[in-house]
């Protein structure tokens, strides 16, 4: 069981959310069933809706590949 951390930005709205969405997709990737991703939110400062769609969809696809989420900060 291996956790793997994703970092968010201290602006996390509409024009960083994209990229983000594209590092946590390669997170997902990247781990096997039983890993837990960790995605830190400590740093956000400023964030917009399109953060929680990445969060939602986020959970989604991590239940549907046996990877645990847990959300930091």
């Amino acid at each position: 069981m291996a956790n793997i951390f994703v970092k968010a930005k201290p602006e996390s709205c509409v024009d960083a959310v994209a990229s983000l969405k594209a590092e946590l997709m390669g997170a997902l990737d990247r781990a096997g069933p039983k890993d837990k991703l960790l995605f830190d939110l400590t740093d956000v400062r400023k964030l917009d809706s399109s953060l929680a769609q990445v969060i939602i969809a986020l959970t989604k696809e991590s239940e549907a590949r046996n990877v645990s989420l847990e959300l930091v900060g």
